[in-house]
């Protein structure tokens, strides 16, 4: 018990240590809540054309489908909130995590050298890395991992960084101790919904995506 605590808390260290904001430890378990939202939602169509979601959701409600040997599922955080914000008075706004460089090649970089740091502790251990993986259920991981809690606006909300950050899953074959999911702190409060300014955030925790700006930018053709 001991030695899979200390092991737990060098891998966190190292985290860490490489720059990562927060990271947590969930159990590869059943994503049995999500799951059924996500039918849900693709059920109402409100995902719009990424056809792509609708393809193997039962792997992305549990890795051990896919990748029998998961034994712990490692969230990691980095926060993008810029040191300066954009000038008020520009024609045009970007979006605060397209203020740098590409976090896919950034973050996936990063998630490698995490990967051979945790090497280092256990030499012949199994991990793979995923960022913004259609694979996975990265907010759903995060909170299960005890990093925030999933908000009516429908990201996740850390206590400390807000939600301003991007989310790198890591599996392993490695049994650690876990980390247990925060309560969630929204409460009756409302202002992500109040604030969005084309309404995708038709109901608490339901977000028409078709509707939604960062998809008419990005994903719609």
């Amino acid at each position: 018990m001991l030695q899979l605590l200390e092991i737990t808390k060098q891998i966190k260290q190292k985290a860490i240590e490489l720059g990562f904001d927060a990271c947590g430890i969930a159990k590869p378990d059943m994503l049995e809540k999500e799951y059924k939202h996500l039918l849900q939602w693709l059920k109402e169509d409100k995902h719009g054309n990424m056809a792509y979601l609708e393809k193997n959701t039962h792997l992305k409600a549990d890795p051990r489908l896919a990748f029998d040997k998961t034994k712990s599922v490692i969230t990691l955080l980095q926060s993008y909130f810029p040191a300066e914000l954009q000038n008020k008075d520009a024609y045009y706004k970007i979006a605060k995590y397209a203020y740098g460089s590409d976090y896919h090649s950034l973050l996936k970089e990063k998630s490698k050298h995490f990967i051979q740091s945790v090497l280092t502790i256990k030499p012949n251990a199994w991990l793979k890395s995923f960022t913004d993986s259609n694979q996975i259920l990265e907010k759903a991981w995060a909170a299960r991992c005890g990093l925030g809690w999933i908000g009516k606006n429908t990201l996740l909300i850390n206590k400390n960084l807000g939600s301003f950050f991007f989310i790198s899953i890591i599996l392993t074959d490695i049994e650690l101790e876990y980390d247990s999911p925060v309560e969630n702190n929204c409460g009756i409060c409302e202002a992500c919904i109040n604030a969005c300014p084309v309404n995708a955030i038709e109901k608490p925790f339901n977000l028409n995506a078709s509707r939604c700006i960062s998809y008419l930018t990005i994903e719609s053709k």
